[in-house]
This record gives C-alpha cells, structure tokens and sequence, in this order.
C-alpha cells in the first residue's frame, strides 16, 4: 500500500476547526472531536488505494494524537476548515 504523508512545513502552524462532529452510523469511538473547536494538525495522509482519499491527524492542547479508535488513526478532512498560520 502506498501512502503519501504531507508534514507542514517548520514555519507555518496548521489548525483544524471542526465543523461536523456527527458520529457515523454503528461506529462507537474511543475519542471524537467537538463541533467549533480548534486543533492542531499533525500531518495529512494520501492514500492512493484509498476511495474516500486523504485524511487529517490532529492533535490535542498537551500535543497528544486524538484517534478516533484503536484502528482508525485518523479523520476525514471534510470534517474541518483548515487554518494555515505563518509563524514568520
């Protein structure tokens, strides 16, 4: 399987706004993102063998991964209106 990570580069801070915190049908996460919150993008991942395409780690205030459960790492970048921040 081939995976595309994409890091931010060192001087721009990349921020995630959750705008939908619906949780999908028969799924029960271990931890889920809030609706108008805003957290800190850790990298974005393409899949090219993926249907549904890329995807967002995110992270907590302390720096900590949020994973929706022990199998699924990451979120659907659909979820959020992503803020780039140039720290320069």
């Amino acid at each position: 399987m081939a995976v595309k990570l994409i890091i931010p580069l060192p001087f721009f801070q990349l921020y995630a706004e959750c705008i939908d915190d619906s949780v999908p049908n028969k799924f029960v996460p271990d931890k889920w993102v809030k609706k108008d919150k805003w957290y800190k993008v850790k990298h974005f991942v393409e899949n090219s063998l993926n249907t549904s395409g890329s995807t967002v780690t995110i992270t907590d205030k302390d720096n900590n991964e949020i994973h929706p459960n022990d199998t699924i790492w990451s979120f659907k970048p659909e979820r959020f209106k992503i803020h780039y921040i140039c720290l320069n």
